[in-house]
């Protein structure tokens, strides 16, 4: 019988799958996590934003205080003067980038603001908030 052929086979599929198995556990153990430090911060603000009704209507029927009010909102968020932020107001399709650029790390996050159909059923434009978020100390 020539079972030491299918011996070997049957060990080289094994050892094959364990090192795909290895280098596979390596690649995700090395990749940060997508949700820390700003990233996580800036989300939650954009969270509060689009949950804030008031805020949002102004945002979409675009009042003179709206970039003021949004500025004010995530400014008490942040709390601490660890970050420095620039929050933008757009329409959708635009670009929305930063006024301002320096050299250093700049996060940027966005969120769609849309009208409930409760709040206003004549209101059916959409704006984006662009938020850009850096470290003070930079």
């Amino acid at each position: 019988m020539n079972n030491r052929g299918w011996l070997k086979i049957v060990e080289a599929s094994i050892s094959i799958i364990i090192v795909i198995s290895a280098l596979f556990l390596l690649y995700n153990n090395n990749n940060p996590a997508a949700t820390t430090g700003v990233d996580l911060i800036a989300r939650q603000i954009l969270d509060e934003v689009a949950r804030n009704e008031s805020l949002r209507l102004e945002i979409l029927t675009n009042t003179s205080n709206a970039q003021a009010n949004l500025n004010s909102m995530i400014d008490n968020l942040i709390k601490s003067g660890e970050f420095s932020f620039e929050a933008r107001i757009c329409e959708i399709d635009d670009s929305c980038g930063k006024s301002a650029y320096f050299a250093g790390e700049v996060f940027a996050a966005e969120r769609i603001i849309a009208a409930t159909v409760i709040d206003s059923p004549t209101l059916v434009e959409s704006k984006k908030i662009r938020l850009f978020m850096w470290r003070t100390n930079e």
